[in-house]
């Protein structure tokens, strides 16, 4: 019954249609609108009272942080990166695998559980 919605050929029109008509550039035009009107929204501060980026010779490009053009962040910076996203680190891997983060006293004092591997 949903065939119609689900034809390749169908579906290679509309995607050619999305990309090379006049549906492309109308959202390419709505995409540079809104971001536009959002960089302007960041860069106005409407009471006045809060120093902002482009103010008083300071550029957003200069602005401290953890920019992709920044040779490479602090090792805590990266840390805390890694950590929060729950990623691993790239330091922190060998051949064997990661390194434990964690402490393993409970995994000894409770050894009965976890037999040797050895």
């Amino acid at each position: 019954m949903a065939k119609g919605l689900r034809s390749k050929v169908k579906r290679s029109f509309r995607r050619a249609k999305r990309e090379d008509s006049v549906y492309a550039a109308t959202h390419a035009a709505r995409v540079n609108r809104l971001h536009s009107k959002l960089a302007r929204k960041l860069t106005t501060d409407t009471d006045g009272d809060l120093k902002m980026f482009g103010e008083e010779g300071q550029e957003a490009d200069d602005a401290p942080g953890w920019s992709p053009r920044s040779p490479s962040p602090t090792p805590a910076a990266q840390h805390w990166a890694y950590t929060c996203l729950g990623l691993v680190n790239p330091e922190e891997m060998g051949v064997e695998g990661v390194r434990p983060l964690r402490s393993t006293a409970w995994e000894d004092q409770l050894g009965w559980l976890f037999p040797s591997q050895n």
